[in-house]
């Protein structure tokens, strides 16, 4: 049903009916499919839809109690899921289940290259070890040689087993649904409804509900005919375990308060789960009740018994491609987890799939590691930008030399006033920040990064003067290969968890012989200079000038009539033959814009200058008025640099602000 509103939406919470705030229709049938190879690079999303609305794909495969021809399909399902059904805005993760324990592949991301890297590697370096000696195919191989040394010959061999035996499997199964259950309570640190595509044939499932009413009667008839037979038996094979049963219920109770839905698909085809020359599904062996648990209890369907598992995949695609995002406003006195109904007020329209229970995303101080890692994590995969804490940030690339690499430096600065939100948030004026850089490259390895954590005392900053006035600057380098390139910034408030994330683009030039002079966009920088960065290679910093470190202002603004400090970096400049220094001149216009005037800056003084002859690098430090009748609104400042003896020009801009006086 297309186009309801937010008039349309009624959400009952814990019995109390109350309005829809926000209603996002998404309808991906609408969307083109984009596979692998229809993707250039994955560059940065275009994405403007929130990541809770977007849907999230989790293809997890089971190693525990699956055989090895399941795993091998539903590999080859997967990829050709990724490649054929996919769109543009969906964001998907792999994850793997074994005796191990479960291990997330790849987070959640709409890096189609990764995505599909992680599915087919699959089983390719220890499959073997994972898959053909699982639990459940030594329980098969077991109860087949007891079987088959049977004095009884009809008792169902089921009591002939060593209750020791069953013991070691229920173990396993209770090491397995408590895996689930941890990897639920770890989803629940990601936004949106998780779609979980379970690739498993599921336990044994007289591990989860005991012997059925055809194995308890031939028990019965056993224990007629050999009494002794009672000793080896177990009550746990007759009636299951306890323990499987309450992990299960534990597993599907966090699954479901992390919104997320399990799809359970069967990959081992036609026949898998019958007994030889029965083709009537038994109770046990199958696994089909405790798949079956699994998506009842989560909202998801569950599929078996096909040798084609696109049909389940392409039927799992279609009912999830067309949702609706609701948000209702949440009050003080709301528990942590409500029950919810969601209605729609129009005649002859019913809801199909929608959450039973809803438990909001845990704050970042309750969050255990796996939840903190993992929201790092699909914030690093993921290119869309978050702004939960306000900043500004830019990125200027300084070329590289000689062959080597260049330095790209991130700038960022967050105003007196965010920071004064989060000194309320924390409850205190100490606010520590988490910061990383990681340059990207064309398939979305890491190149270099940075990580820092820097203490603001806002406090100090509040005493100082106005918050309005005054802000936290920080600058970092990572180094890349020239060429353009995507650095991902990420900021997270150590303690209440506020996280933003951007990915802004460079292009970091070369410098080869006789190439002439080179400059680097000009930087507005803070009078007030900052601790050097720990850098154990000592390398050459653009920043440090004469012993003192400057701040880089990611967005510079400045009255008419007040004046800025701008470092200028220029390479290969001429030099004077008689005295060696550079023999340049430099000019610096201020631009308003679109209707605006250009206006010759002559009132500024270089205030410092440096050179690295070992580079031929350059650097000018210039103090620079602004006039007083300029417009204000947004402007460009120009500097440009003039070889005095051939003429050559080279010049750059810097965006400003002018504010009204």
């Amino acid at each position: 049903m297309r186009g309801l509103t937010a008039g349309d939406f009624v959400i009952v919470v814990d019995g109390k009916p109350r309005p829809a705030q926000v209603v996002y229709e998404v309808d991906l049938r609408a969307e083109d499919r984009v596979g692998v190879a229809a993707i250039a690079g994955p560059g940065p999303t275009l994405e403007t839809r929130p990541v809770s609305a977007r849907r999230h794909i989790l293809m997890f495969f089971d190693f525990s109690f699956t055989s090895r021809r399941g795993i091998i399909e539903a590999r080859r399902a997967a990829l050709e899921f990724v490649e054929k059904n996919l769109r543009a805005s969906d964001l998907v993760a792999v994850a793997t289940g074994s005796r191990y324990g479960i291990e997330l592949l790849t987070p959640f991301t709409g890096n189609r290259a990764q995505i599909d890297e992680a599915v087919g590697g699959l089983g390719l370096v220890n499959a073997n070890d994972l898959v053909a000696t699982s639990a459940d195919e030594n329980l098969m191989e077991a109860m087949a040689d007891l079987a088959a040394s049977n004095p009884v010959g009809d008792s169902g061999g089921l009591e002939a087993l060593p209750a020791i035996d069953f013991r070691e499997y229920v173990a396993s199964v209770s090491n397995f649904t408590d895996q689930l259950r941890q990897f639920g309570e770890m989803l629940q640190a990601i936004e949106g409804r998780k779609h979980v595509i379970m690739f498993s044939r599921g336990f044994d499932d007289r591990a989860l509900a005991g012997a059925s009413l055809q194995e308890q009667g031939a028990q019965a008839d056993a224990r007629a005919a050999n009494p002794a037979g009672v000793a080896s038996s177990d009550p746990e094979m007759m009636w299951g375990a306890a323990e499987v049963r309450e992990s299960m219920l534990e597993a599907v109770d966090m699954f479901r308060n992390a919104d997320a839905v399990i799809h359970a698909i069967d990959p081992t085809g036609i026949g898998a789960g019958f007994e030889p020359g029965n083709f009537t599904p038994t109770a046990g062996r199958a696994g089909r009740q405790a798949l079956t648990y699994l998506t009842d209890g989560t909202g998801g369907e569950a599929y078996w018994n096909m040798n084609d598992l696109s049909t389940a995949l392409t039927d799992i695609d279609e009912s999830t491609s067309s949702y609706y995002l609701i948000a209702y406003r949440k009050e003080a006195d709301d528990p942590d987890t409500v029950d919810i109904e969601v209605q729609v007020q129009r005649r002859g329209i019913q809801v199909t799939s929608a959450p039973e229970r809803l438990t909001p995303p845990p704050t970042f101080v309750a969050m255990n590691e796996m939840q903190r890692q993992l929201q790092l994590a699909e914030v690093m995969a993921d290119e869309t930008d978050r702004s939960a804490i306000a900043f500004q940030s830019q990125v200027t690339a300084f070329p590289a030399t000689g062959g080597g690499r260049a330095r790209a430096a991130l700038v960022l600065e967050i105003d007196g006033f965010e920071l004064d939100r989060l000194a309320a948030m924390r409850g205190n004026d100490d606010v520590q920040l988490e910061l990383a850089g990681f340059a990207l490259g064309e398939d979305n390895t890491i190149l270099d990064q940075f990580r820092r954590k820097v203490r603001i005392d806002v406090g100090a900053m509040r005493a100082a003067g106005r918050l309005g006035e005054q802000s936290f600057r920080y600058s970092d380098f990572v180094d890349v290969p020239p060429g353009e390139g995507r650095l991902r910034l990420l900021i997270r408030e150590a303690e209440v968890g506020e996280l933003s994330a951007a990915t802004r683009g460079y292009f970091a030039r070369e410098i080869v012989p006789d190439e002439g002079m080179v400059m680097v966009r000009p930087l507005v920088v803070d009078s007030v200079t900052v601790p050097r960065l720990p850098d154990p290679e000592e390398r050459f910093d653009p920043l440090e000038f004469d012993d003192r470190r400057f701040a880089p202002i990611a967005a510079p603004a400045v009255r008419p009539g007040e004046a800025l400090t701008v470092l200028v970096v220029a390479y290969n400049l001429p030099l004077d033959a008689a005295t060696g220094e550079p023999r340049a001149g430099l000019v610096m216009d201020l631009d308003e814009g679109q209707d605006g005037q250009v206006y010759r800056l002559r009132d500024f003084e270089i205030i410092g200058s440096s050179r690295n002859a070992d580079l031929d690098i350059t650097r000018l430090l210039v103090r620079v008025s602004i006039p007083g009748h300029v417009r204000a609104g947004d402007a460009s400042l120009w500097t440009q640099i003039i070889d005095q003896v051939g003429g050559e020009r080279r010049e750059e801009q810097t965006k400003l602000f002018v504010s009204p006086e």
